[in-house]
């Protein structure tokens, strides 16, 4: 039996472990603020925000898992101008059946401050 053109590279793109498409974005590095970096208060708010990036069939992926993104989604509702401090920081991947999809998420945790 033939296989046609089309099924033939993607069954040796497969077993090569090609990426057909890849369009992810990685935290490198992070720098957090601290208490001395900002208005602190005693009654600062403790936000928690997450970003994350899926991968299909060893061959596709996308997503942001970056820092920024995680950062941005913590402080979505919080006033113009805030920024998080004494953050924490959790990287948490998931993977289904040999890796046919997987998820792998930033996710932050910190206090909310002003400038």
């Amino acid at each position: 039996m033939r296989l046609p053109n089309g099924a033939a590279l993607g069954v040796v793109a497969l077993l090569c472990g090609c990426t057909l498409y890849a369009n992810v974005q990685a935290p490198y590095a992070w720098r957090s603020q601290t208490a001395i970096d900002v208005k602190a208060s005693v009654t600062d708010p403790v936000a928690t925000g997450k970003s994350c990036s899926r991968s299909v069939l060893w061959m596709f992926s996308w997503g942001n898992f970056g820092y920024q993104a995680a950062v941005q989604n913590a402080l979505k509702n919080s006033p113009q101008g805030s920024m998080l401090y004494d953050v924490k920081n959790d990287e948490r991947v998931k993977t289904y059946f040999f890796g046919v999809y997987s998820k792998v998420c930033t996710i932050v945790e910190g206090k909310v401050g002003r400038v």
